[in-house]
């Protein structure tokens, strides 16, 4: 498994307005859930509607990405990093269409959710606090192609090997891919 990160050096970042997004989603699942959504299973594919993505400008940078993390568990995606991915990623999450620079574009909302157990992550402790991880690991046998997991310290989303090789052979940009499930920040 890869935990995924944005390549804030090389390439500029998708955002979604967040008023925007809350007042969609806000009068079907609570304005509490959609702010929960990128750590929840709830699916909202039925009542979505495609919203307008945004650019976010990254110090020193000026390409657009094919990937981007807009938020834990979600990720924006051009329509060709979607036809790469569609058929693994589908069965993990739902894809919501969006609007990305006058084309369309998808929002991926991993609904995979994992909590690990206390066999998977060793913590490292400052006193009684949980300062970061030390290790973890994915039980034998766990072969899905995207989770978002959840643990004591904080979430974060994964993607298997499988779906990291179509990135790379796909030379889709915009994501760091870190082996290190450890890693707070790659920067």
């Amino acid at each position: 498994m890869f935990k995924l990160f944005n390549d804030l050096y090389k390439y500029q970042s998708y955002f979604i307005d967040n008023s925007n997004f809350l007042d969609l989603l806000d009068p079907f699942i609570g304005e509490l859930e959609a702010m929960r959504l990128s750590v929840s299973s709830v699916a909202v594919k039925e009542f979505w509607k495609p919203l307008e993505v945004e650019v976010f400008h990254n110090e020193g940078t000026v390409d657009l990405p094919d990937l981007s993390i807009w938020r834990l568990g979600l990720v924006v995606m051009t329509k060709r990093a979607y036809e790469s991915l569609v058929s693994l990623l589908s069965p993990f999450g739902e894809f919501l269409p969006v609007k990305l620079l006058g084309e369309t574009g998808y929002l991926y909302h991993c609904t995979n959710i994992r909590q690990f157990s206390d066999s998977e992550v060793t913590y490292r402790m400052h006193g009684d606090i949980f300062a970061g991880v030390s290790s973890l690991k994915f039980s034998e046998g766990f072969n899905d192609h995207c989770v978002t997991g959840i643990h004591k310290v904080c979430s974060d989303t994964y993607f298997s090997k499988e779906v990291a090789m179509v990135i790379k052979e796909q030379n889709l940009t915009g994501l760091l891919l870190s082996d290190d499930l450890t890693l707070m920040a790659p920067y």
